[in-house]
C-alpha cells in the first residue's frame, strides 16, 4: 500500500483504496489493460523495463509516508535466509555465501546519502510485470524498500532473460537507465546469488525465464 501510493500509478498498478479490518488488508487497485503478461523476450534489447524502471526511480525516499526499511536490510535478510539451503545443495557455496557477504559490506558502505534514496520495488521478475495502455510495463506486487535505484536495475537485469546473456542484460540497464554501471554489476550480482540459491533450492521456477545456474555462475564470478 505504502508503495503503490507513492507511484500513484506512474510505473505501477494506481492504488484506488485500501482497508484494514479484524481479519486482514485489503487493496483496490486501477484495471490494467490489457493486463497481458510480458514476455522478456518480446523486449529484445530490455527497453520496456528500462522505461518501469525510471518512472519508478522518480519516487523519493523522502516523500514516502510510512515507514520501510533499506534495499540493504531486505537484501542481508534474502542472504541470511538462503544461506539455510547451502548445505543441502553444496557445502562449497558457503565460501561464495561470505563473498556476497562481503560484497553487501562493499555497497553499504558506497551507498549515496540517505536523503538521496529512492522508491524500490524489490522484485522485478516477469511474474510482477503485465503490459498496460501504450504497451508499456506496470508493476504490480512490489516487496518495497527505500535505497538506490541500481538495486532494482541490477534485480530487474538478473531475474529476466530477454535473449543476451546476463553481464550484457546489466550493461543495457545501467547504460539505458544512466546508472552507475559499477553499482548495477554489484546489486546484480546479490540479486543473481539469491535467486539462484532459493530457486535451485525449491526446484520453482523463475518467471523471467533465467536459468539457476546462469545466475549462480554470474553471482561467483568476480567484476572485470
Amino acid at each position: 500500500m505504502i508503495a503503490l501510493s507513492g507511484w500513484a500509478g506512474r510505473g505501477a498498478a494506481p492504488l484506488l483504496a485500501e482497508s484494514f479490518e479484524e481479519n486482514g488488508a485489503a487493496l483496490l487497485i486501477g484495471r490494467i489493460a490489457p493486463g497481458t503478461a510480458w514476455r522478456p523476450l518480446d523486449d529484445r534489447y530490455g527497453e520496456r523495463i528500462a522505461q518501469c524502471l525510471q518512472k519508478l526511480a522518480r519516487v523519493s525516499g523522502s516523500s514516502v509516508r510510512g515507514s520501510l526499511p533499506s534495499g540493504l536490510q531486505r537484501l542481508a535478510a534474502q542472504l541470511a535466509a538462503n544461506a539455510r539451503h547451502l548445505p543441502a545443495l553444496n557445502p562449497r557455496l558457503r565460501r561464495h555465501h561470505d563473498s556476497m557477504i562481503a560484497l553487501l559490506d562493499a555497497v553499504g558502505r558506497s551507498q549515496r546519502p540517505q536523503l538521496q534514496s529512492v522508491l524500490l520495488h524489490g522484485d522485478l521478475h516477469a511474474g510482477n510485470l503485465l503490459l498496460g495502455s501504450y504497451d508499456e510495463l506496470v508493476a504490480i506486487d512490489p516487496t518495497p524498500a527505500l535505497g538506490e535505484p541500481e538495486q532494482d536495475i541490477g534485480d530487474a537485469a538478473a531475474k529476466n532473460d530477454w535473449g543476451h546473456e546476463l553481464p550484457a542484460r546489466v550493461k543495457q540497464l545501467a547504460k539505458a537507465c544512466k546508472a552507475e554501471p559499477a553499482k548495477v554489476r554489484a546489486y546484480a550480482r546479490l540479486a543473481a546469488w539469491n535467486s539462484g540459491i532459493f530457486h535451485t533450492a525449491t526446484g520453482a521456477e523463475l518467471p523471467g525465464g533465467v536459468d539457476p545456474d546462469e545466475l549462480l555462475d554470474y553471482a561467483c564470478t568476480e567484476s572485470e
